[in-house]
């Protein structure tokens, strides 16, 4: 038998005069053939696998947030809490995978902290292993698979669409249009004062562009007219500048918390220097990166600053 593969994202078929109720199954029967599509990759501790079962959980989300006119009755916080709940159970596997492979394991032959290098990667990797098989474990569960159930029903007959009326036969793209209005605005009023954000509100402004950058993947296209055909590749580019560069900051933050934590009275101690000098050596060549990533993210905040509106 051939190896699992992972399974991307598929393009979402939200089409012009679309219903917003009818929009919004649309894209989550699309995100959760994504999340279904990667449980076997996710079975066999696959990181691909793993990442993408997390992007079509964040784009189901996401998109939850960008419809939360819709919506807000109690079975839509429960799917919120179990969808919440398995992004919970595959993170740690995928951030761990991503620090050895990124951070560690290029510097044994570059560091005189070789033999440090070499005890970090054993016992993160001992974690990292340890994390598969709890994403492992979640994907096999039956709290996994009444999560799909149950998600699908809710978007299918949920009581959620009985309350919509507002929204029941209005124009997708009027919807669309005040989506990227308003959250646009938000990112702008934020993005100008960048460097005085601390790490907690850079986190929060990471998450408002992506979800914009999900919408624009949700909704772009509905815009056809030949102005925003031209200015939505600039739009999407800008917003994925900054957030990849807001992305590798927080990136930082996530490594100092899986960075092991040295233990006082270890009884190989040598070993524990080591090992200690050598999460000093990657933190510090992480340190040194933020300066330089937090002038590229003000640069990219500026960028976007002048994006022109393609819904207009």
């Amino acid at each position: 038998n051939k190896p699992a593969k992972a399974v991307g994202a598929e393009k979402i078929r939200v089409r012009r005069g679309m219903s917003t109720t009818g929009a919004f199954r649309t894209i989550g029967r699309s995100v959760l053939r994504h999340i279904a599509g990667n449980e076997a990759a996710v079975r066999r501790s696959d990181s691909e696998g793993v990442h993408q079962m997390r992007v079509g959980l964040r784009r189901l989300r996401a998109a939850i947030s960008l419809f939360s006119n819709l919506l807000g009755d109690q079975e839509t916080e429960r799917v919120k809490a179990e969808l919440k709940w398995l992004t919970g159970k595959l993170g740690p596997a995928r951030d761990l995978d991503v620090y050895v492979r990124n951070e560690i394991d290029p510097l044994p032959g570059a560091t005189p902290a070789g033999r440090g290098m070499k005890e970090l990667a054993g016992a993160l990797t001992l974690r990292c292993d340890a994390a598969f098989g709890k994403a492992n474990a979640a994907v096999e569960s039956r709290r996994y698979r009444s999560l799909l159930l149950d998600t699908l029903q809710w978007l299918e007959t949920g009581d959620w669409a009985k309350h919509a009326r507002y929204y029941k036969q209005r124009p997708i793209e009027r919807f669309a249009a005040d989506i990227f209005a308003r959250r646009t605005k938000t990112i702008t009023k934020k993005a100008k004062k960048i460097r005085e954000l601390d790490s907690q509100q850079r986190h929060k402004l990471r998450i408002a562009v992506k979800k914009l950058r999900y919408a624009s993947d949700f909704f772009g296209h509905l815009f056809a007219s030949r102005r925003a055909k031209k200015r939505l590749p600039s739009f999407k580019a800008r917003l994925t500048d900054l957030q990849d560069c807001l992305g590798a900051l927080n990136d930082i933050k996530v490594h100092q918390k899986l960075a092991p934590k040295p233990e006082a009275g270890n009884p190989r101690a040598k070993a524990a220097r080591a090992q200690a000098f050598a999460i000093g050596v990657v933190s510090g060549r992480e340190q040194s990166e933020i300066e330089p990533l937090l002038n590229a993210a003000d640069k990219d905040a500026r960028k976007f600053l002048h994006a022109r509106p393609f819904w207009t």
